[in-house]
């Protein structure tokens, strides 16, 4: 299953993101979903490269497609990369349907504990491998480059 936010925003202090397909409650049945384990990869969305997000739950893979921006207002956007490398997560929010405030269509996915599971841990280490064999094809060297930046950025 594939997850390709509209939005962003916040919610009870979590990342939380919006897709309005409402098919995602078949693979979320319940409002809280443990992620037993997790990976990055790069793709593309509408010719622009993104962050995927690769999480095993259960039976499922879910494919979550993060690209660099994402409306958090109709009339601004956030920078998506920056916020997940600054917040550090240990889980986000999924609401799915109609509305991005419905919060009767949430799922709450919380990554795995353990320090080298992280999903920072596991971010920084996909950037640093990619970084040296990467092709250019579909901007994924520049991603890269912009991903290295913000790591520095934050790092600090």
């Amino acid at each position: 299953m594939q997850i390709i936010p509209l939005a962003l925003g916040q919610s009870d202090h979590a990342i939380t993101l919006w897709d309005e397909n409402p098919e995602l409650s078949i693979v979320f049945p319940r409002p809280l979903q443990f992620v037993s384990e997790l990976a990055w990869g790069l793709g593309t969305l509408d010719d622009l490269p993104c962050l995927i997000l690769y999480l095993f739950i259960a039976e499922h893979t879910v494919e979550l497609y993060l690209p660099e921006k994402l409306p958090t207002k109709p009339d601004e956007k956030v920078d998506v990369w920056q916020t997940i490398l600054s917040w550090r997560p240990d889980l986000l929010k999924v609401r799915y349907g109609d509305s991005p405030v419905d919060k009767e269509h949430e799922v709450t996915l919380l990554f795995p504990k353990e320090e080298e599971e992280s999903l920072i841990t596991k971010l920084t280490s996909f950037i640093l491998q990619t970084k040296e064999k990467v092709s250019d094809d579909y901007g994924q060297a520049e991603a890269i480059d912009r991903l290295t930046h913000v790591l520095r950025e934050v790092s600090m």
